[in-house]
């Protein structure tokens, strides 16, 4: 993503990321520091459970309503489809695409 959008966005939502530049980078944007204070948090993106975000908004005024939160969103209660369902929906779009 261009540098002028991530730092002109005003809402952060940061999940499970695994490459180094974007950890940096989203730390950053956190208002963390990655080398002494806070590493844990080096360490802890990429490690992070599924479902579970950083949030933070830089639209309020208040030091404590932009700190950010952790997020846990629940699992859907959804089976999983099968090798059937999966090649029947394939099908289906290959299907629309040629339309």
């Amino acid at each position: 993503m261009p540098s002028s959008v991530i730092a002109n966005s005003g809402l952060i939502f940061a999940g499970k990321i695994s490459r180094p530049d974007d950890v940096m980078t989203i730390i950053r944007k956190i208002g963390r520091e990655e080398r002494y204070d806070d590493r844990d948090i080096l360490k802890w993106f990429p490690r992070s459970p599924i479902g579970w975000f950083v949030c933070r908004s830089s639209r309020n005024f208040d030091f404590k309503e932009s700190e950010p939160v952790l997020v846990k969103v629940d699992s859907l209660n959804v089976e999983t489809p099968n090798n059937y369902e999966l090649e029947t929906r394939m099908l289906q779009r290959s299907a629309i695409s040629l339309l």
